[in-house]
């Protein structure tokens, strides 16, 4: 796995479903924990952790779901930074220095003591 995430399609009916990493942050603060995806922007958050990944899951299943309906997807993915070619209907997440450079939540968050890395994969319908 490169830094910029791993991608893989799958062409299903008319679109492409494209397998996705992200690297996910966890950390707690005042007793509340937080799941946080820079490369989407995402957090999710609850009492426990599990509570806080199965928060980060519901909120990027609404909004992924959201951008394809609306058909929205790589104007907000572009917007935070990916690399897309509508044409070729690929995509490339923002690698974490640029991430860092532009998302000053992010510089934050990864600076903070006891804050996990851990990684998930993703299907996108492009």
């Amino acid at each position: 796995m490169s830094k910029k995430g791993q991608y893989r399609g799958i062409l299903t009916g008319n679109k492409f479903m494209h397998k996705i990493r992200l690297r996910l942050y966890i950390w707690s603060e005042d007793k509340v924990f937080f799941v946080y995806a820079p490369a989407l922007d995402l957090t999710g958050y609850g009492n426990t952790e599990m509570e806080a990944k199965d928060s980060f899951t519901h909120i990027l299943q609404e909004t992924v779901s959201y951008m394809e309906n609306k058909d929205t997807l790589f104007d907000e993915l572009e917007r935070l930074g990916w690399t897309t070619n509508r044409a070729k209907r690929r995509i490339k997440a923002p690698d974490i220095k640029e991430m860092k450079e532009d998302n000053e939540e992010f510089r934050i968050i990864s600076s903070k003591p006891n804050v996990k890395t851990i990684h998930e994969s993703l299907e996108l319908a492009i």
